[in-house]
């Protein structure tokens, strides 16, 4: 879980208007199945006790450069879709608060990040274990509120989602430029960012549980995409394109990056703070499970070494990404 569920949400609602969220559910569905089969084949054919994608190619497959090649992408999806877009989210929700400047809110993030992610593996399953349960319930309590709040228009706002995903002009008329296109691109884009279905992270993660747990363990990874992307980002959604029917200005005057800060301030009183706290634990345990995944192709590609110039790169990447602009990151991940 990760600012994808939140922020990813209202920039692709944003662009590619309410359409994109039933993509975004379409790529979640199908993604299922790809997860699984990415745990089960980085289970079944383990190296050494080590599986994942890099593992397949090398060892299953014989292709030692592709495996160096994916590797070498693992770390630089790290850098980019698990580093920069997630710092770069705490400082937009800081914004909100306090004038600080960017790189110092990057610097903070990623010392706190480091002291986490240098002890080792452990350290980092613990705290992690910690953020997405408390987290998790904090953000879908903070959903079901709103959408409680504005029950007559549930029905509305998925029907909406269901015409805008082939029709554009079902809202606006097409004057904001919304189309098929764009709201299959930009919805399709955040379910990959949220769920990462056919990237070979799954793999990456599963394959280091222990190989009697095949089944298990590809199960609970295609639990993992269905929650992540069709439940959270369905849930997260609704609520923002219900914002939108009660707004309408707000996609021709606001902006992407605070479209679904929006949407949750219609909670009283505690709404903005609510929705920082959310984003920020959210990014913090992106920043370490991403930090994870890139550390095992650093580690496949270097050993040791590989390890602690990835480690050192990773948290320079940190206080670099809290400079970028919301929308140069999204079209890197992208």
């Amino acid at each position: 879980l990760g600012t994808g569920n939140i922020i990813g949400v209202g920039t692709a609602v944003f662009y590619g208007g309410p359409g994109a969220v039933f993509w975004c559910w379409l790529t979640g569905l199908l993604g299922m199945a790809t997860t699984y089969a990415e745990s089960h084949q980085a289970l079944s054919h383990q190296h050494k006790g080590q599986g994942g994608t890099m593992y397949l190619l090398h060892h299953l497959l014989g292709h030692r450069k592709m495996a160096c090649f994916y590797a070498g992408a693992l770390c630089l999806a790290a850098f980019l879709i698990g580093c920069t877009t997630q710092v770069n989210a705490i400082v937009t929700v800081c914004h909100q608060f306090m004038s600080v400047p960017d790189w110092s809110i990057g610097l903070v993030t990623a010392v706190l990040t480091g002291m986490i992610l240098l002890p080792g593996s452990k350290n980092m399953e613990r705290c992690c274990m910690a953020l997405v349960p408390i987290m998790s319930i904090l953000f879908t309590g903070s959903c079901f509120y709103i959408l409680i709040k504005n029950y007559t228009i549930i029905g509305s706002s998925i029907c909406l989602i269901l015409k805008s995903a082939f029709s554009p002009s079902a809202i606006g008329g097409g004057v904001l430029g919304f189309t098929v296109n764009k709201a299959a691109r930009f919805g399709i884009a955040r379910g990959l960012f949220t769920n990462e279905a056919g990237l070979g992270t799954a793999g990456v993660i599963a394959g280091q549980a222990p190989a009697n747990q095949i089944k298990s363990q590809a199960s609970l990874s295609m639990c993992a995409t269905f929650f992540d992307t069709v439940f959270m980002c369905g849930v997260t959604g609704i609520v923002i394109v219900i914002y939108v029917m009660n707004t309408p200005s707000i996609l021709t005057t606001g902006d992407a990056g605070s479209l679904a800060a929006q949407a949750f301030s219609t909670i009283p009183v505690i709404g903005p703070e609510l929705l920082a706290l959310e984003i920020a634990c959210f990014a913090v345990a992106t920043l370490i499970g991403w930090s994870y995944i890139g550390w095992q192709g650093a580690s496949y590609l270097g050993g040791q070494k590989g390890t602690r110039l990835y480690q050192f790169t990773y948290l320079v990447m940190i206080v670099l990404g809290a400079s970028f602009s919301l929308e140069f990151l999204w079209e890197m991940t992208d």
